[in-house]
């Protein structure tokens, strides 16, 4: 009975799992929601185009959606950094990050995609102090290790030496902590 009652939890939550990774899940929960009122045409073409893995037909209609009502839809202006960076377009992306951050200096997402962005861009140095102010604010291991990269490729020794002090400092917290 115990073996059976085992089985039957580890199925369940494997279902539950495929169900969510499926978008099961998340199509049950649209269909139950009933809109206030028609979406934008844009939108719809932005939500088909992420949907089909479509990066310049949604940045264009996230383009179009923000000209037709920038204040309503101010919060994609993030998605369209990372459309952006996601469509290798790093110097879009970098002027883009730059201009939002100026706006919102502590969106650490942001950051994130303005010292990738240089990064790509051969502008290491920049990058890595971008990076470095990303990992003392998040303290991010995965961060740190774009860094310590960053400051091997550039030789500062013994900021990599530093930093790689505090990656691993951080993952005996995390081990410690589980």
């Amino acid at each position: 009975m115990v073996q059976n009652s085992k089985q039957r939890r580890v199925l369940t939550a494997l279902a539950l799992f495929s169900g969510i990774m499926g978008g099961f899940v998340t199509g049950a929960v649209a269909q139950t929601e009933k809109p206030v009122s028609t979406p934008s045409p844009h939108l719809m073409v932005f939500e088909q185009a992420r949907q089909l893995g479509d990066v310049n037909t949604a940045i264009m209609s996230l383009h179009q959606l923000l000209i037709a009502d920038k204040e309503k839809y101010a919060s994609y202006t993030d998605t369209l950094a990372l459309l952006y960076f996601d469509a290798r377009n790093y110097a879009v992306c970098n002027t883009l990050c730059t201009l939002l951050l100026a706006k919102k200096p502590d969106k650490t997402v942001l950051m994130e995609l303005k010292a990738a962005s240089l990064r790509q861009l051969g502008q290491a140095v920049e990058s890595a102090d971008l990076y470095g102010q990303l990992f003392t604010k998040t303290k991010n291991r995965m961060v740190g290790v774009e860094l310590m990269q960053l400051q091997l490729g550039l030789k500062r020794l013994n900021e990599c030496l530093q930093t790689t002090d505090r990656v691993i400092s951080r993952l005996v917290v995390m081990v410690t902590m589980s």
